[in-house]
């Protein structure tokens, strides 16, 4: 099985420790003795109370499909990225229809972290948000991004798992988004050639079962990864390792698998290129990435205008967009990953 690990300041040759992405966490096999430190997040302010948030599920070893029904806590963040679904859940946002008496289109991203928005400055930063002020108040768009989730159900965190994947299942969404992958490139969930036949086979019965939930045919679009830049580490280290074989996977096997699992199931279009949009295999764009994961407001914004334009559709007039959702220069990212060893400072002061 894997065990979540919040801090690794120092651990045997012989120990081994699976954390998502996501978080700006690593994921390896062994991780050798020394002080080598993974990136933390600092959590800031919860969207939701803790009593909103259940209790989290027992963990199962990677390879055994979860209970029915079964959800997992997110082990990520303060259970912020959750807020859109339990509206959702709780008979709220665009639930039962309400987009639709409304006069309004349901869009639903789903995806991982990058869609949650971690890293962004704020909700209306994240690239749904940008996405919900380019297109205006006929619009409704939900974020169902789950922090660590991965496409594939037999992975250490599916999709299927999350109460974002409930909530999308009860959306009576007219456009569907969905980008996941990343958190799928990590050891061991990407440990064997056939892991690709599995997470196509995934990604199309996720695509369906969504279909056959949200009532009238939705339109299915899917978008490649951003690539990834990786994480700063030594020379050597398990982290430069797992940066090697993560970038194999998001900036190797996605950008072609993707688009051949969008083709495969005759989508409406081809996938979107958010993975070339953001920087390609040259890794152009690192300014856009702090963390070497997750894009800032700028590349959330580039994020959201390749979607808009992937779906078809044209941004309202600058002068009907609610200015008022985009933050100040300056601001603090809603969930700021902390340098390596600030957490273990930070917890010796208290």
């Amino acid at each position: 099985g894997s065990m979540q690990v919040a801090l690794l300041p120092m651990a045997p040759a012989s120990a081994t420790f699976s954390v998502p992405i996501c978080s700006t966490h690593f994921v390896g096999s062994a991780m050798p003795a020394g002080p080598a430190l993974a990136p933390q997040l600092l959590l800031r302010q919860p969207r939701v109370s803790a009593a909103a948030v259940p209790a989290p599920a027992m963990a199962q070893p990677i390879g055994m499909r979860p209970s029915r029904g079964q959800t997992t806590r997110c082990p990520c963040c303060d259970g912020s990225c959750e807020r859109d679904a339990r509206e959702i859940l709780q008979g709220r946002g665009v639930a039962h229809g309400s987009a639709e008496a409304l006069g309004k289109t349901s869009v639903v991203c789903v995806g991982d972290s990058i869609t949650s928005g971690v890293g962004a400055s704020r909700a209306a930063a994240t690239y749904p948000g940008h996405l919900q002020r380019l297109l205006g108040d006929d619009y409704v768009v939900t974020n169902l991004g789950a922090c660590g989730a991965a496409m594939q159900r037999y992975s250490d965190l599916p999709y299927r798992r999350r109460v974002q994947w409930q909530a999308a299942q009860m959306a009576r969404a007219d456009i569907i988004v969905i980008m996941l992958g990343t958190n799928d490139a990590r050891p061991p969930n990407w440990n064997t050639p056939s892991r690709a036949a599995h997470y196509a086979a995934d990604y199309k019965a996720l695509v369906d079962a969504m279909c056959a939930s949200n009532g009238a045919e939705p339109a299915v679009y899917i978008a490649v990864p951003p690539p990834f830049y990786g994480h700063p580490g030594p020379e050597g280290s398990a982290v430069e390792a797992v940066n090697a074989s993560v970038k194999a996977v998001v900036n190797g096997a996605l950008p072609s698998l993707v688009p051949k699992i969008a083709r495969g199931m005759a989508l409406r279009s081809e996938a979107i290129p958010a993975f070339e949009a953001l920087g390609g295999s040259e890794l152009s764009r690192p300014e856009l990435f702090p963390d070497g994961v997750h894009p800032n407001d700028e590349g959330y914004l580039l994020l959201a205008g390749v979607v808009l334009e992937a779906l078809g559709l044209e941004a309202v007039p600058a002068e009907m967009r609610r200015e008022e959702l985009l933050v100040a220069p300056g601001a603090e990212p809603r969930l700021a990953p902390t340098l390596p060893g600030q957490q273990q400072q930070q917890q010796q002061q208290q």
